[in-house]
């Protein structure tokens, strides 16, 4: 029953102008800044971790700005899934490569594109004696698991990035967490 309400209100979300779904949205985020002090505590925890130069002020307006953002974005599903196909285009506006991203979609439905031979490495890979890790590593171009590990932590963070609104905390803090990673990586 619980789930057929939910849908309902993500039905009737779809149907709302703009900016009364935002208006819900930064009700709600007040409201779950309000009640889930638990949560607030950890983004306010989070925060201060990420970032060390601001002010208690500074990092209390930070975590009621997030708790607004999540939702209203959470909120905007209703008209990203339910709402008329003219409205999402309306609302929706790609940035960024967006010429590459309609190559690879288009990539997609032609003939796959031969994959380039790997870059041939003098240095000795460092094996684990797991048969399936090795080839994982092998396959990937990396000389160990560390470097193995390393990579793939960067390319999670990164993708994880590249997802967040510019400008917004949760990409800052994804852009410090990849330089991490990145120079992991280089000394793996």
């Amino acid at each position: 029953m619980l789930s057929r309400l939910g849908i309902a209100m993500m039905l009737l979300l779809g149907r709302l102008p703009l900016a009364w779904v935002r208006a819900l949205g930064c009700g709600l985020g007040w409201m779950l800044y309000v009640l889930a002090i638990p949560r607030r505590r950890v983004a306010q925890t989070n925060l201060h971790l990420c970032f060390p130069d601001r002010s208690a002020t500074q990092i209390r307006a930070l975590t009621l700005g997030t708790f607004v953002h999540f939702a209203q974005a959470w909120l905007d599903r209703g008209w990203l899934w339910h709402g008329a196909p003219e409205v999402v285009r309306r609302r929706l506006t790609l940035t960024g490569a967006v010429a590459e991203l309609q190559g690879q979609l288009a990539a997609k439905n032609s003939t796959p594109a031969p994959a380039a031979a790997p870059a041939l490495d003098p240095r000795p890979v460092e094996l684990t004696g797991n048969g399936a890790t090795d080839k994982a590593i092998q396959a990937s171009g990396c000389r160990s698991l560390a470097q193995y590990k390393a990579k793939a932590k960067r390319d999670q963070l990164f993708a994880a990035a590249v997802n967040m609104p510019p400008g917004s905390i949760a990409r800052a803090c994804a852009e410090s967490n990849l330089a991490v990673a990145q120079r992991e990586l280089a000394n793996a």
